[in-house]
């Protein structure tokens, strides 16, 4: 079955729309680059909070929960 070429380009480019503005769950804290080599920087990063909650559970999934989700 031969489509046109539009009806590909019409089917992709929301997707890739979609993806673009859709924000990242995963965090990403802000830096400065104090110094920079070819292969690696040194970073100054802001202050921050750090959270951690003891579980004896193994699993990630409980983990969370029971840590987390009390």
């Amino acid at each position: 079955m031969n489509r046109p070429r539009g009806f590909t380009l019409l089917a992709v480019v929301p997707l890739l729309l979609v993806r673009l503005y859709t924000p990242s769950a995963i965090e990403s804290p802000q830096y400065t680059v104090v110094h920079s080599e070819s292969d690696f920087e040194v970073r100054l990063y802001r202050e921050s909070v750090w959270m951690s909650a003891p579980t004896d559970e193994i699993s990630f999934e409980k983990a969370t929960k029971f840590g987390f989700h009390r």
